[in-house]
């Protein structure tokens, strides 16, 4: 009701935002990372080594100019002290044209982001993305919700995705 009037508040800190949740007893919920460590989240997976494989979409709607230039990142988020708060993000991939998710695969990760869905790695061991291979190609950008999304491992073995209404 309050954004139909145009009462906008200011945004809560995580802290405010985190008392704020209503859980079912015997849940909680906990905060592992926030600005400014992550901007623009709109997927993420943890791998096996307990870090967050985050995309940012920082150039959505119309790019990071306006035209359409691609700014979407992929990072890596770390908890270096085993708090189970993640305290350090790695930059693994940047200028991809809006990322929709994520999925952590062998030494790197598997990205959609119309029109592909495609596996970036770090060969290297420097943290960073250093070799990208094409899995599937021709979904259609749309700018909205309904662009691919997934990759998602099922227990089965296999990876599904998904698209939406246009493509």
């Amino acid at each position: 009701e309050q954004l139909l009037r145009g009462n906008i508040q200011n945004p809560k800190t995580p802290e405010e935002a985190l008392g704020s949740f209503q859980v079912a007893p015997g849940f909680r919920v906990d905060l592992v990372a926030s600005e400014p460590l992550v901007q623009d989240p709109v997927a993420f997976d943890w791998d096996a080594e307990g870090r967050i494989w985050e995309v940012e979409m920082r150039d959505y709607p119309l790019g990071l100019d306006g035209q359409g230039q691609p700014g979407g990142v992929v990072k890596v988020l770390d908890d270096g002290d085993g708090d189970g708060r993640m305290d350090r993000a790695t930059e693994f991939l940047t200028g991809v044209p809006f990322p929709s998710s994520v999925q952590p695969w062998r030494r790197g990760v598997l990205v959609t982001a119309a029109p592909q869905l495609f596996y970036a790695e770090d060969t290297d061991g420097d943290g960073r993305a250093d070799r990208r291979t094409e899995i599937v190609t021709g979904f259609k950008f749309t700018g909205n919700a309904a662009d691919v999304h997934g990759p998602f491992l099922n227990p089965n073995g296999r990876l599904y995705w998904c698209h939406g209404r246009k493509g």
